[in-house]
Order: structure tokens, then C-alpha cells, then sequence
């Protein structure tokens, strides 16, 4: 009788896929390629947005390009090469989208406490919300955009840390493009009533299908088996 060949063992780590199905998103050149591609264009469409609509003068879009753009160029030739590098661009990347949000609500929290003191109207209050929505959904979603490059570039290395990194900050920039387009764009607070409120919109879905693209390119992608510490539980138990 013929003897049946043994199939062949599952990789600890693989989702229960075989090596040769799951191995790709770890090996596969072409996945961070794609993570610097989506990020970059959701670069380009957002500033083109924010110009189109009028949310703030273009050198103040040119200081979030470059932050981006020198951000993602640095880590690209350093991150891989340095551990100082990489310890310095992750600072960098976290600065870059989290200080304009943060710097917008300590700007607008003593407006806040003016009105508790002075005794706001309802309409007073509701311009104070406007105005912190617009700033968010503008400037401080700008910052977060802008950081994403520098994540991604970041990501190239396949560590599980940077990985982890871009898929949260992608999806709290997908939230973030997604509440701009249900309020400030359809209160007509962010260009929507304006000459060029379709362009407007066109940008915005682009850019909110770049960094769908971007979360999902970074769920798929996986860290590499040098930084990835997981064992066989048969190995645990010896």
C-alpha cells in the first residue's frame, strides 16, 4: 500500500495558513512600496483640499508638506540603518500628528472657560463648537495626514511596532476624513458652499479612499520573522 505523504506542518504565526499562502505578507517587496505610494498621495490630495477650500494660506500648507515629505525622505535612507534614527523619526511621526490637535485645544480651551464665566448664549456657544470643529477637521487632521509618510516610510522595516503604529493612525485619520465630510464640509464651514465645492468633495473622497487604501495595505502587510517574537507552543512547553 502506497503510504499517504504527511502534510506539511503550519507555521507558528501564519493564521493557520500554509508558509507558501501567508508567507507573501511578510516577503512581499511590493507591500511597503504601496504603504509609501497611498500615503503619499493622501499627502497630495489632502493639501490640494485644504487649498481648494480655503482652510489655511498655502505656506502654511507648505510647512505640513515638508514636515511630510523631509519626514518620510529621512526615514526612507535612516530608519533601517540607525537606532538613534529610528528612535528620533518615531518621535518625530508622533509629534507631527498629535501637536496641532493639541495645540488647537489649549488655543480654544480659554474661549471655554471665558464663556462658562461671561455666560455664553446658545449661540455663542454653538460659533465656540464651530470653530474648534473647523480647526480640528482642518489643521489638526492636516498634522495627522502629514505624520502618515513618515509611518509609513517608517513601516518599511516590517517591525511589528511600526506596523502597529500606522494602522492606528490610519484609522483615526479615516475617522477623521470621514467627520470633515459629515459636518464641516455639510454645514458649508469647509468650502462646501463655495465656487469649488465639487473639487472640493472629488479631493476629499480621494483622499479618503487613499488612506482606506492605506489601513487596509497595513493590516495586510505583516512584520518580518526577525522581528517577530513567536514561538511554536511546543517549543514553550520543553
Amino acid at each position: 500500500m502506497k503510504q499517504k505523504k504527511s502534510a506539511k506542518p503550519i507555521a507558528a504565526g501564519s493564521g493557520g495558513r500554509r508558509p507558501e499562502v501567508a508567507g507573501w505578507r511578510e516577503e512581499s517587496p511590493a507591500l511597503p512600496i504601496l504603504l509609501l505610494v497611498l500615503a503619499g498621495l493622501q499627502m497630495v490630495f489632502a493639501l490640494a483640499m485644504y487649498l481648494v477650500a480655503q482652510a489655511f494660506i498655502w505656506q502654511f500648507a507648505l510647512v505640513f508638506f515638508l514636515l511630510s515629505a523631509g519626514g518620510a525622505a529621512a526615514s526612507f535612507f535612516l530608519f533601517s540603518r540607525f537606532r538613534g534614527a529610528a528612535v528620533t523619526l518615531r518621535i518625530v511621526s508622533y509629534l507631527v500628528a498629535l501637536a496641532p490637535a493639541l495645540l488647537i485645544l489649549a488655543t480654544t480651551l480659554p474661549m471655554f472657560m471665558q464663556g462658562q464665566e461671561q455666560g455664553y448664549t446658545v449661540d455663542d456657544w454653538q460659533y465656540v463648537q464651530s470653530i474648534l470643529v473647523v480647526l480640528v477637521c482642518s489643521q489638526g487632521l492636516a498634522g495627522l495626514l502629514a505624520a502618515l509618510p513618515i509611518m509609513a516610510a517608517n513601516a518599511r522595516s516590517r517591525n511589528a511596532f511600526d506596523l502597529i503604529t500606522l494602522r492606528i493612525f490610519s484609522f483615526v485619520a479615516l475617522m477623521g476624513v470621514i467627520a470633515t465630510m459629515a459636518y464641516p464640509m455639510q454645514s458649508g464651514a469647509l468650502g462646501a458652499d463655495g465656487a469649488y465645492s465639487g473639487t472640493v468633495y472629488a479631493l476629499c473622497l480621494l483622499l479618503l479612499i487613499c488612506v482606506l487604501g492605506l489601513l487596509i495595505v497595513s493590516l495586510v502587510t505583516r512584520s518580518s520573522r526577525e522581528h517577530r517574537q513567536e514561538q511554536p507552543a511546543a517549543d514553550k512547553q520543553k
